[in-house]
């Protein structure tokens, strides 16, 4: 199952600055419909991580798309990194992937 990619769609994605993230894009779980009652997981961070290489500009999304490719389980995200994919993901996918996008970052405690 690969990324969802869509134009035009919005579903803000809210996140507490001062704690630090994580995402697992190698078991990630996708919601299978709207009631996000269940899930799918898989192993999205080829994928995704081509579709920020492919798309997003810049020396900091070809780090971060390069660490998410070789990625072997869940991943640190900073607020650079997340200013990079949460106006990504949120303008560029449909509302299946942002809220899954959503409900698979964790706060680092």
């Amino acid at each position: 199952m690969s990324p969802i990619l869509a134009h035009g769609f919005a579903n803000s994605i809210t996140i507490n600055k001062s704690m630090p993230k994580t995402i697992d894009f190698t078991s990630f779980k996708m919601f299978t419909d709207i009631s996000q009652e269940e899930t799918v997981i898989s192993n999205q961070a080829r994928e995704f991580a081509d579709v920020v290489y492919k798309n997003l500009p810049g020396i900091a999304a070809h780090e971060l798309a390069m660490r998410i490719y070789k990625s072997k389980g869940p991943i640190e995200l900073s607020d650079e990194d997340l200013a990079i994919l949460i106006p990504f993901v949120e303008q560029g996918f449909l509302p299946v992937f942002i809220d899954s996008f959503k409900a698979n970052l964790i706060e680092k405690q």
